[in-house]
C-alpha cells in the first residue's frame, strides 16, 4: 500500500492505494475537474452561489451529484465539490479492481476498505487533536468529511474547530459538514445541539462537532481511538 500526494490545479489530495492505481486516480481527478471547470465557464452561478442551484439533466454527472447534495443540505454546490471529486476517484478505482483505497481531498475523505482503518480528525490546537475514528465497514463506499471555522481553507460561517460528518455519499457528507459548521455560532451545548439536529438528514450516518473543550454527537459514528494526527500528512487543497 502506497501513500501518494496528488496535485492537479487547486486539488491537493492524498491517495492510499496499491501503486498501480496512482495513475488512474490522477486521470480521474483530471476528468472530474474538467467536467466541473467546463460547466463553471458557462454557469458562473454554480460556483458563486451559497444556496442550492438547479442544474439540467444534461449537466455532467459530477455536477448533478454536487447539485443534489447541496439541495439536500441547503448550501451552495461548491460546498460538495471536494467530496464529489473524492467519490468520483474512489468509484473509478474500485471499478478497476481496487480492494482498498482511501482518497483524502483536503479533509473530505472517500474510502473503500478491505480492512479497518483509523481516520484522524485534525482540529488544530484543540485539546482533542489526537482524536481518530476507527472505520470497520468493508466492501462499500464510505465517507468522512470535515469543515472548520478555525482551521484550513474551508469557507465556514461558524466557529467550530471541526464539524465532521459520516455518510455513504461523499458529496452529501461534504455539503452536510459545511451546513453543520455554519450553524455552530458559539461553543454552548445548546448551540451545538441545535446545529446537529438542524443538519440531520436522510443519508447521514452520524455527525460530530468540536468547539474548544465541547463535543457534540448525533447519530452513529465510528469508534473513537487515539490517533497520531500529524499536520504534515494533511491534504490542504480544495476540490474545484
Amino acid at each position: 500500500m502506497r501513500r501518494t500526494h496528488i496535485s492537479i490545479g487547486e486539488t491537493y489530495a492524498t491517495l492510499l492505494s496499491e501503486p498501480e492505481f496512482v495513475r488512474p486516480a490522477e486521470q480521474a481527478v483530471a476528468e472530474a475537474r474538467r467536467s466541473i471547470v467546463g460547466y463553471l465557464r458557462s454557469h458562473a452561478e454554480f460556483g458563486d452561489s451559497l444556496e442550492p442551484v438547479r442544474v439540467s439533466d444534461t449537466a455532467p454527472a459530477i455536477v448533478q451529484h454536487m447539485a443534489n447534495a447541496a439541495s439536500t443540505m441547503r448550501v451552495g454546490p461548491m460546498a460538495a465539490v471536494a467530496g464529489a471529486i473524492a467519490q468520483y476517484v474512489v468509484e473509478r478505482l474500485v471499478d478497476l479492481g481496487a480492494e482498498h483505497v482511501v482518497f483524502d481531498n483536503g479533509g473530505d475523505i472517500a474510502m473503500f476498505l478491505s480492512h479497518p482503518v483509523v481516520v484522524g480528525v485534525y482540529a488544530g490546537e484543540h485539546a482533542m487533536r489526537q482524536l481518530g475514528m476507527r472505520v470497520t465497514d468493508t466492501g462499500r463506499l464510505l465517507s468522512i468529511c470535515t469543515s472548520s471555522g478555525t482551521v484550513g481553507h474551508s469557507l465556514s460561517f461558524g466557529v467550530s474547530d471541526a464539524a465532521t460528518v459520516f455518510a455513504d455519499d461523499a458529496a452529501l457528507a461534504d455539503a452536510a459538514a459545511t451546513a453543520l459548521g455554519n450553524r455552530v455560532s458559539d461553543s454552548s451545548p445548546q448551540t451545538i445541539e441545535y446545529a446537529l439536529r438542524a443538519t440531520a438528514a436522510s443519508g447521514l450516518r452520524g455527525m460530530m462537532v468540536l468547539v474548544g473543550e465541547t463535543i457534540g454527537i448525533h447519530g452513529i459514528i465510528p469508534e473513537f481511538v487515539r490517533a497520531d494526527v500529524r499536520q504534515e500528512l494533511i491534504s490542504r487543497g480544495y476540490g474545484g
